[in-house]
């Protein structure tokens, strides 16, 4: 995963850029969401991120707006995923984290975004 923190004109990267299965990212995705506070938007989307010239990674976005301006930024490279495996996780993401706190506010074939 690799994590890209915004605070002020400041970035922060941390990146560990080893990709993880299809069954591990909830473990990752619980982590983020669990600990949203004072959030306005969440965006997850899929994109296949280049690393390098070599390396591209099938890639899991999640953008978060907080209300206090800061944007983190986490990107996590999964193995296998594609665009019809893509479709399917959008969809559990969606059934798994839509709440009281969020709701889905906008979504299409690449990406959802959940408001609070």
């Amino acid at each position: 995963m690799f994590r890209k923190f915004y605070e002020e004109g400041k970035e922060v990267d941390y990146e560990i850029q080893q990709p993880i299965s299809l069954d591990e990212i909830w473990k990752v995705l619980d982590e983020i969401f669990m600990n949203l506070k004072y959030v306005n938007v969440v965006d997850v989307y899929y994109r296949e991120v280049e690393i390098d010239e070599k390396t591209s990674y099938p890639t899991v976005i999640v953008d978060v707006y907080n209300n206090d301006d800061t944007n983190p930024v986490y990107l996590i490279y999964v193995k296998d995923l594609d665009e019809y495996s893509w479709k399917e996780l959008k969809e559990k993401i969606v059934n798994k984290y839509k709440s009281d706190k969020l709701n889905v506010c906008d979504e299409d074939e690449i990406y959802v975004s959940f408001c609070s």
